[in-house]
């Protein structure tokens, strides 16, 4: 029984949810201050990442008397947190080491060219065909039950191969752009680091999901964290709080400061503190 067990469970997904939460505040305000495909994408998988913790500590905390009476209800809960990370989150984060890997051409191929938006649409081809094969198999295939620090999740009986795809297309993307945007651009180190560990964590995450250890999920959910952290660092976001007023802002390069704090919903950067 769960009541047994240590809840350090439901500690690691209380922090990751708050830290993931985070991200998608800022990741979402970077696309205001950046409106381009590649951002979309980054909050999506931001959103995918946090709805893995927060599904996973919901589920975990229903008590068992629930869980014996709605069987059914608690399976489906798992089975699209799977969908949002691992079948549509896992292949948009494609977009942004897309752009990454693509920023040497960027001077000569920018994002409103003919051929920088047929490189999009391709890519959007890709996310989509990898999302609704692995989408199909989640739906279809058959969960198994787990207990790790107290937090009772499902989760496939194993990772199939239409599941592997889309992270596999992910790590490779991912080891492309780390080397282009190593060798091939004038980003900082702090950038290029960000995103070499990024891509070290995805891989280490790959690892841990074709685990069958009843700690799989946590493990990869732990890996998913910094990882979010360090896509958002790799655009080089800079964030600057004042006291009085109680404000903080944040700028990237090429681009003007964005009001983080307090929301205001607007997509106009402003122009100083």
């Amino acid at each position: 029984p769960r009541s047994a067990m240590s809840n350090w469970g439901h500690v690691v997904l209380v922090c990751t949810s708050l830290t993931t939460a985070a991200a998608v505040y800022v990741s979402y305000h970077l696309y205001l201050q950046r409106p381009q495909w590649d951002t979309i994408c980054l909050v999506f998988f931001m959103l995918g990442v946090f709805y893995n913790a927060a599904a996973l500590l919901v589920g975990g905390s229903i008590p068992d008397r629930y869980i014996y009476q709605y069987p059914d209800l608690c399976v489906e809960l798992h089975r699209s947190r799977c969908v949002l990370l691992d079948c549509l989150g896992i292949p948009a984060v494609l977009m942004v080491f897309v752009h990454h890997a693509t920023m040497p051409l960027r001077a000569s191929v920018p994002y409103d060219s003919p051929q920088g938006q047929a490189l999009m649409a391709a890519t959007g081809v890709v996310i989509l065909v990898l999302g609704a094969l692995s989408t199909k198999e989640v739906v279809t295939y058959a969960f198994t039950t787990h207990n790790c620090g107290g937090v009772l999740h499902w989760r496939p009986a194993r990772l199939t191969p239409p599941l592997q795809k889309p992270h596999r297309a992910a790590v490779a993307a991912s080891l492309v752009a780390a080397v282009v945007c190593t060798v091939a651009t004038d980003a900082s180190w702090s950038a290029k680091i960000c995103l070499m560990l990024a891509t070290a964590m995805l891989a280490a995450s790959f690892r841990v999901a074709k685990g069958y250890g009843s700690n799989v999920v946590l493990v990869q959910q732990f890996l998913l964290t910094p990882l979010v952290i360090f896509l958002l660092l790799s655009y080089e976001p800079s964030i600057t709080c004042n006291r009085r007023p109680i404000s903080c802002f944040m700028s990237t390069p090429g681009h003007g400061l964005l009001q983080l704090f307090p929301y205001t919903g607007k997509a106009r950067p402003h122009v100083g503190l």
